[in-house]
This record gives C-alpha cells, sequence and structure tokens, in this order.
C-alpha cells in the first residue's frame, strides 16, 4: 500500500471520529437544552402556581372579611378552577384549564388563650406543580374573655374600661339574643371600649328590662344622671342599638336621663378630612333607637323614683338621626371625635356613598403573609 492510501484511511477515520463525536456533542446540546427547556417550565410553572395561591389567598380573605364574626367561613373551601379560555375563575373544571385552587380556613382558638388567629392556607397547581401560601390575622380578641373583661358574656352587662390596643376586638354574648346593658344603679358611669376595630356581633340596649331606683335628693340642683360608654376606635361595626333618656315632663324634681354611646378617634388615627380626623361607622342593624321612659315617685320615706320596662310600658321610641336628619340604620358615617349619637352635632356624622364603602380597610392590616 503506497503512502497516499494510508494517509486517505487515516483522513476517512479521523472524519468519522468527528462525526461520532459531534453526534454525540448534539445529542448532548439537545438533551440539556432539553433539560433547561423543563426546567424553565417548570420554574414557570412554580412562578404561575405562587401566583395563583396568592390570588386564591386574597379572594378568601374578601370572602372572609366580608362575614360577620358568627359566621366566618370556615374549613376547606371548594376547588376553584382557572379558565385559560376566559381568563376566570371557575367551580366546574373547564375544558382547558391553566390550574385550580385548594383554600381551607383554620381557627386557632385554645380555649385557655386569650385570643383566637385565623389561617387562610391556599394551594395552587399548575402543570403538576403545587405551591402553597399562608395568610394570617394578628390576634382577634373577644371583649368578655382575659385580659379585657369588658362585659359579663352571660349577662351582656358592662364591667370596666380598657387602653388602647391596636388589635380588633370582637364585642359578642356567649348565649343568642344576649344585648349589652349598664347596671341598674342609680350612677353616673363613663365607660371605654378601645381599640384599632370594635365588632359589634351582639346589640347594644340601654333600655332593656330592669327597674333603677334614686332618692329625689341630687337631682334638686338639676343634675343629669348619664351613663356613656366610649367607643375609641377607627372603625366600629354596630348591629341593632337601642339607648334610652328620661327627662321631667312628669316632674320637674325627677332626674333627667341619658344613656348613650360615644364615638372617639384614637390619637394620630382615622382618616383625614378638611384637617381633622375621622373615623368610620357601619350601622348594619335594622334598628338604632332611643327609649324615652317617664320617672315614676314611689311615696315612702325618702321619695324614690324609678322607672320599669314591663309589659304594660309603651315608651316613646326615636329613630336617630345625624343632626341633618339622616337616618343611621343601615348606613354608613365618617365620625367626628366625640360624636354621641343621642345628640350629633353639626357635621358630626358624615354619610359614605354606598359606592365609596370599603369594610376592607379596617381589616387592611390585620393579616401577615407566612
Amino acid at each position: 500500500m503506497n503512502i497516499r492510501s494510508e494517509q486517505g484511511i487515516a483522513a476517512i477515520g479521523v472524519v468519522v471520529m468527528l462525526l461520532v463525536v459531534l453526534s454525540l456533542l448534539a445529542t448532548a446540546l439537545w438533551q440539556y437544552s432539553m433539560f433547561q427547556i423543563r426546567i424553565a417550565a417548570r420554574n414557570d410553572a412554580y412562578a404561575q402556581a405562587l401566583y395563583l395561591a396568592h390570588a386564591g389567598a386574597e379572594a378568601a380573605r374578601a370572602a372572609w372579611i366580608d362575614k360577620g364574626a358568627a359566621t366566618k367561613l370556615e374549613g376547606p373551601l371548594a376547588r376553584v378552577y382557572y379558565n385559560s379560555d376566559t381568563g376566570a375563575f371557575q367551580l366546574e373544571k373547564p375544558g382547558r384549564s391553566f390550574g385550580f385552587i385548594d383554600i381551607a380556613i383554620e381557627t386557632v382558638d385554645d380555649p385557655e388563650q386569650d385570643y383566637r388567629l385565623t389561617k387562610i392556607i391556599s394551594t395552587a397547581t399548575v402543570g403538576g406543580v403545587s405551591r402553597s401560601v399562608t395568610l394570617t390575622t394578628f390576634p382577634q380578641r373577644y371583649g368578655h374573655q382575659a385580659p379585657l373583661h369588658l362585659y359579663d358574656a352571660a349577662t351582656g352587662q358592662i364591667m370596666k374600661s380598657n387602653a388602647y390596643i391596636k388589635e380588633y376586638v370582637i364585642i359578642d354574648a356567649l348565649e343568642a339574643g344576649r344585648s349589652l346593658s349598664f347596671e341598674s344603679t342609680p350612677m353616673d358611669r363613663d365607660v371605654s371600649f378601645s381599640a384599632t376595630v370594635i365588632d359589634f356581633e351582639m346589640d347594644i340596649d340601654f333600655a332593656k328590662g330592669g327597674s333603677i331606683e334614686t332618692l329625689r335628693v341630687p337631682w334638686l340642683l338639676g343634675s343629669t344622671l348619664t351613663k356613656d360608654l366610649h367607643l375609641e376606635a377607627e372603625y366600629v361595626f354596630f348591629k341593632n342599638i337601642t339607648l334610652l333618656y328620661a327627662d321631667r315632663d312628669n316632674d320637674q324634681t325627677a332626674p333627667e336621663t341619658e344613656y348613650s354611646v360615644i364615638l372617639e378617634v384614637p390619637d394620630g388615627g382615622g382618616i383625614e378630612k378638611d384637617r381633622k380626623h375621622y373615623g368610620v361607622v357601619y350601622f348594619d342593624g335594622t334598628s338604632v333607637t332611643a327609649r324615652k321612659f317617664a320617672w315614676r315617685r314611689r311615696p315612702i320615706f325618702f321619695t324614690f323614683y324609678e322607672y320599669t320596662l314591663s309589659e304594660h310600658d309603651s315608651p316613646e321610641i326615636r329613630n336617630l338621626k345625624t343632626y341633618e336628619g339622616v337616618l343611621l340604620a343601615g348606613k354608613a358615617f365618617y365620625f367626628e371625635n366625640g360624636t354621641n349619637l343621642l345628640h350629633p352635632g353639626p357635621g358630626q356624622l358624615i354619610p359614605i356613598p354606598e359606592e365609596e364603602q370599603n369594610r376592607h380597610d379596617a381589616y387592611k392590616d390585620m393579616f401577615v403573609w407566612e
């Protein structure tokens, strides 16, 4: 074999070797590219699942907020699908589903604790990839529990005041039908409930059944028997309210009487309007009234006066309004510091149009992401 033949064979071997190496390299590059594409697709799915889980948690938070404290959503909710064609969420599985969300709402409520927490756990699945996020509330304190003990939940009787706390306080009763009230004693009372948000899940009834007796002498100088519940908060949610008043119509020596609610704005808190700070109040019940009672004299040794709400009484009932004449029941208002619901002053209660009402503002700082 001559030199040229040997050189040709060697060249062919080199070419074959190069072809094999290039083929292996191309295969490796293809596999690497596919691997990177899969990683990128999985990363996209992770990100999309995370965004979807966040959206589900936000939607569940809005639904939870819209319910009253007694009817809050709890437990696993129905699975929600995202329709790729319509760009909307739905309960039925669509033909082309981008992914789905499973949400569970858990309440952490140890009887030995003085507050409860709510967790919203949202898990989204996209392309076989699942991601979970959790929203947790700050403590929701109940007014009858330690350390507040603002009232007796079994009777609804107001007990004491509290210093301001930057938390959400629920005024609720242990038994259905209970209402918040003052004790039946002939003494002035000045009590304050103070928190960022105060949510009444039971009615206020200062004119509930019972009687009060008082001596004639203290009232000869024109004093007024007052019992005021001061509510210092940025947001207040009420159910039904019944306040009480009595004047001297039938006896000029009897005491004038007022049992009222006074709304106050925490220092530095509330919403600024026209260089003043206002709170927001929602009257969610069907009734915001004041009942007028007449005093009756009992001619015994020291001459007592009494009023008693019984089946024979028909006290005058007044629907409470703003100074400008707007009924309170079923509406929302900005309130000025020091607003007395029995005697609101000019501009102290400013109606909030329905389209501008946003209850979610009261809860804007209540949830944190875990």
